[in-house]
């Protein structure tokens, strides 16, 4: 693993790079030491908050889902008021079937700070439009209003034709 820690080093937190070190780490070790011969990784890039993110990205895609969210995390306090923060943790979530349960309600605070923090994104009005479709179909309402639909247009479309049906 020192090895391709060294390779990142040379060239950078590029996110294919990122992954590749993943799932070696992942395919290689026995589960229970994966996070402790990660953390280089996650020191070495401490002060780079958008490859901790791929780190935890990979983590996810790799089932690690709960060290990935606590990479994403210390990842969003490096940019506190950034929306790649939360929208990145919220990702994390909705990816992972039985966080959704879990986390519901902090999905949905994560996507309303995202929100906050960016308001023209649209993804994330569209996100939280399908999540409060079936209590809130007024705010599902306003946030398409809200959005520039030429940014994602499949997304508006499709929460649209689901909120009219």
């Amino acid at each position: 693993m020192s090895a391709a820690f060294t390779g990142l080093q040379r060239c950078g937190p590029e996110p294919n790079l990122i992954d590749s070190v993943v799932n070696a780490a992942t395919i290689l070790l026995p589960v229970d030491e994966v996070g402790v011969a990660l953390s280089p990784l996650s020191e070495q890039l401490s002060t780079v908050p958008l490859a901790l993110f791929e780190v935890a990205s990979a983590l996810a895609r790799h089932r690690y889902w709960e060290l990935g969210l606590s990479v994403a995390e210390s990842a969003a306090e490096l940019v506190p008021e950034s929306s790649n923060g939360p929208w990145r943790i919220a990702q994390l979530i909705l990816g992972e079937p039985a966080a959704r349960e879990l986390e519901g309600d902090r999905l949905v605070e994560l996507v309303q700070l995202t929100l906050e923090r960016a308001p023209e994104f649209v993804p994330a009005r569209v996100v939280l439009g399908w999540m409060v479709l079936d209590e809130d179909p007024d705010q599902v309402q306003s946030l398409l209003q809200e959005a520039d639909a030429r940014k994602a247009p499949v997304l508006v479309w499709s929460l649209a034709e689901k909120m009219f049906e």
